[in-house]
C-alpha cells in the first residue's frame, strides 16, 4: 500500500526571515494507514495570512451586510485590476467583440459572442431587428462557465454596465420577456455586476450550484459571495443573504479554518471545462450523457486517475480496461502544471529569439513577490481547433516533448523524428475514447421539452435518463490536421460533431432563428401544433417520439418553414455543420497506446478511418 505524493517547496524571502510551506497536493490509487498531520488540499495555503471580506465601498461585509468585492478583498494584497484586465478567461471575446469568429454572425472569437450550435442561442449584436439574447440573459445562462469581469462588468463600447443608461432596442440594457417577446429594461444598479470570482478557483470545493444560482436569478453582484456557501460563511435565508459572524475573529478577519487560499487544483478547472474526478477510490459516474461539463460532452475527455474498471459505467469488456482514465491524473500531474500563468517564474520560458545570443539560459526570473502582487492569468495554451481566442498565447503550452524524450523511449519506432513530425503524440498515446461524446445536434426538430435532438457516439443504445444502465463501448476519434507550433501540420486525435439549425434573413443578415420561435412554430401552448401531430405522428398514438422527430419529406420542411415566415421570418432554411473538436488529455502509455504498424500501414489505416457523422 502506498500513496504518491507532490511536494511543493515555496521560498519566501521577507525581511531577512526565510518561511518555508510544503503543499500535498492530489493523491494516486492507494491510501497508507498513517495520514500526516497536515495537508492543504482543502485547508489552503499555510503561508496565505488572514484576511477580511470587504464590499465594493471597502467596509467589511460584516458591517455593512453587502455582497464582497472580490476587487476590494483580494485587491488589499493583489494588483486586480491587473490581474482581471490580464486574464483571456474573464474577457472571453470582449476585448476582439466586432471581429470575426466561426460564423458569419459571430460578434467575438470568444465565448461572449461566438454562436455554438450545442448551447444555440446568439448573442444580439446592437442594431439586430430581431433580439435573441441580451447582455444580462447571457449572464444568467451563460456565467456558468464565466469566472466573471470582462462583459460581465464592462460595456462592448469599454464603460462600465452600471453607466449604462436605458435605451430602447439595446442588448445591452435590456433583457428579453419570454412570455410576451418584448424587451424590459434592465436595472444594472439593482442586479450589480459580475467581479471576477476569485474564490472560484482559489479556494477548494467552492460551492459552484449556489454561485449559478445566484446568476440564473439575476443576483449577480452576490454571485462570488454565494460561492462561500458551502463553507458556511454565508447562507441565504427567506430574509435575503446573510453574512455567518461565527466564521469571523474579534477583528472581522476570516478565521483559518474558513480561508482556505490555495492555487488552483484540478477540481477547480472542471467546473467549466469538463469532468474532473480526483477521488480514486469512489467510482466514477455520470448522471446522464448531457453532463454539461464541457470538454467531456463534446470529446469524451475525463481527467481521473481510476482505473476504467474500478469506474461506476458500464463498459464493453469492463473487467480488461486495467488502464486509468488519464494517465498525468495518475501521475498526480494538476491542470495548472501544464496550464500555468505565463510569468509565473517557475514556469516560466524565455523566447529564444529574444535571448542574448551569448547565453544558453538566462537565469534572470521575475521576483517571487512581484509574482504574487500581479499574477498573469493569462495561461499557457496549446492550438485548437477551438481555440479561436487569444491567438497571440497560442501554442505558449509546454507540448509533450517538453517533459518527454523520444530519443530515450520508442526504440521499437523506425523513423522516429518522420513519424514525430507527422503524427501528435495523442494520436497514438488516446486511441480510444471510453465516455461517450456528442454525434449529432439536431435543432430543426424539437422534443416534447422543447429541447433538440442529441445523439451520441460511444453507447450501444440512445441515450436514456440513466446512464448507468447504458453499455458504453466507446470509439475512437478521427485523425485531422492540426497546425503546430511551427507553422507545419500534424495528425492529431479529434470529435466530430454534426448540427442542423434553421437560419433566416437574406446573405448579410443571416441569423440562426431564436429559440422563441422555433418553439412556437412546433408548439401550441404546452403541446406540439395540431398539424406538427398530423405531419409527424407515424403511429397515430397522439404523441411523437425521437424516430418520429425527423424533417424527411418536403412536406414536413415546408411546414415547419411555413410556421416560421408566418411569425415574420424572411426566408426560413435549414444549415448543416460539421465542427471538429480537438482531444489532448486521457492520455495512456505502455500497451494501450498504439505500437502496431500495422494500425496506420494497412488498408483499413486509421489514418484514412472514417467516423459516422450522423445516422440519418
Amino acid at each position: 500500500m502506498f500513496k504518491i505524493r507532490r511536494y511543493l517547496i515555496l521560498t519566501l524571502l521577507i525581511g531577512g526571515v526565510l518561511l518555508v510551506g510544503v503543499s500535498l497536493g492530489a493523491t494516486a490509487q492507494e491510501d497508507i494507514s498513517e495520514p500526516p498531520e497536515q495537508t492543504t488540499t482543502s485547508t489552503g495555503s499555510p503561508l496565505h495570512p488572514a484576511f477580511p471580506l470587504l464590499d465594493s465601498d471597502g467596509e467589511n461585509v460584516l458591517e455593512s451586510g453587502n455582497p464582497l468585492s472580490t476587487m476590494k478583498t483580494c485587491g488589499s494584497c493583489h494588483d486586480t485590476g491587473f490581474i482581471a484586465k490580464h486574464s483571456f478567461h474573464a474577457d472571453v471575446g470582449l476585448g476582439s467583440f466586432g471581429e470575426a469568429g466561426n460564423h458569419a454572425w459571430d460578434t467575438s472569437p470568444g465565448y461572449f459572442g461566438r454562436w455554438n450550435s450545442i448551447t444555440y442561442r446568439y448573442l444580439s449584436a446592437v442594431g439586430d431587428e430581431i433580439i435573441d439574447l441580451t447582455t444580462p440573459e447571457w449572464i444568467m445562462l451563460f456565467g456558468n462557465r464565466h469566472v466573471g469581469g470582462g462583459p460581465a462588468v464592462t460595456g462592448r463600447e469599454g464603460q462600465p454596465l452600471t453607466d449604462l443608461s436605458a435605451e430602447p432596442g439595446s442588448p445591452e440594457t435590456n433583457i428579453l420577456d419570454p412570455e410576451t417577446g418584448e424587451l424590459n429594461p434592465w436595472d444594472w444598479e439593482a442586479s450589480g455586476t459580475v467581479e471576477m470570482n476569485c474564490f472560484l478557483c482559489h479556494i477548494a470545493d467552492p460551492d459552484n450550484e449556489a454561485r449559478i444560482t445566484a446568476l440564473q436569478s439575476g443576483e449577480f453582484a452576490w454571485s462570488s459571495s454565494a460561492t462561500l456557501t458551502a463553507k458556511g460563511i454565508i447562507q441565504h435565508t427567506a430574509a435575503g443573504w446573510q453574512w455567518n459572524a461565527a466564521a469571523f475573529d474579534a477583528d472581522g478577519q476570516l478565521r483559518s479554518e474558513f480561508a482556505g487560499i490555495q492555487d488552483p487544483e484540478s477540481n477547480n478547472c472542471g467546473q467549466c471545462h469538463g469532468a474532473v474526478h480526483v477521488d480514486a477510490q469512489t467510482p466514477l459516474t455520470l448522471e446522464t450523457c448531457n453532463t454539461g461539463t464541457w470538454s467531456t460532452i463534446t470529446t469524451g475527455q475525463i481527467i481521473s486517475p481510476q482505473r476504467i474498471a474500478s469506474s461506476g459505467l458500464s463498459f464493453l469488456n469492463k473487467d480488461d480496461l486495467s488502464r486509468t482514465w488519464d494517465v498525468h491524473a495518475e501521475r498526480v500531474v494538476e491542470c495548472t502544471d501544464c496550464h500555468y500563468a505565463l510569468n509565473n517564474p517557475v514556469y516560466y520560458q524565455e523566447d529564444e529569439a529574444n535571448r542574448p545570443e551569448h547565453l544558453t539560459f538566462d537565469p534572470r526570473r521575475m521576483d517571487l513577490g512581484d509574482y504574487l502582487y500581479r499574477p498573469l492569468h493569462e495561461f499557457a495554451k496549446g492550438q485548437s481547433t477551438q481555440s479561436t481566442l487569444a491567438p497571440e498565447y497560442s501554442n505558449t503550452l509546454r507540448r509533450c516533448e517538453s517533459c518527454h524524450s523520444i530519443d530515450n523511449t520508442h526504440d521499437w519506432l523506425p523513423y522516429k523524428e518522420r513519424h514525430t513530425d507527422a503524427l501528435a503524440c495523442e494520436s497514438c498515446h488516446v486511441p480510444q475514447m471510453y465516455a461517450p461524446a456528442l454525434q449529432s445536434v439536431d435543432w430543426t426538430v424539437l422534443t416534447s421539452d422543447t429541447a433538440p435532438l442529441r445523439h451520441y457516439r460511444g453507447l450501444e443504445t440512445s441515450c436514456g435518463p440513466d446512464i448507468s444502465t447504458i453499455l458504453i463501448t466507446g470509439f475512437s476519434p478521427v485523425l485531422l490536421p492540426r497546425e503546430s507550433a511551427d507553422g507545419s501540420t500534424e495528425l492529431a486525435p479529434h470529435n466530430l460533431i454534426t448540427s442542423w439549425y434553421w437560419v433566416y434573413g437574406n446573405e448579410e443578415s443571416t441569423r440562426p432563428v431564436p429559440q422563441r420561435y422555433l418553439e412556437a412554430a412546433w408548439f401550441d401552448g404546452d403541446n406540439y401544433a395540431a398539424g406538427v401531430i398530423e405531419l409527424f405522428d407515424a403511429d397515430e398514438d397522439s404523441s411523437l417520439s425521437s424516430s418520429e422527430l425527423i424533417l424527411d419529406s418536403e412536406a414536413k420542411t415546408q411546414f415547419i418553414a411555413g410556421r416560421l415566415a408566418n411569425q415574420g421570418l424572411e426566408n426560413p432554411r435549414i444549415v448543416g455543420e460539421v465542427m471538429p473538436y480537438s482531444i489532448n488529455h486521457n492520455v495512456t502509455h505502455g500497451d494501450w497506446a498504439i505500437r502496431d504498424c500495422q494500425t496506420c500501414h494497412s488498408d483499413d489505416s486509421r489514418v484514412t478511418e472514417a467516423m459516422l457523422l450522423t445516422d440519418y
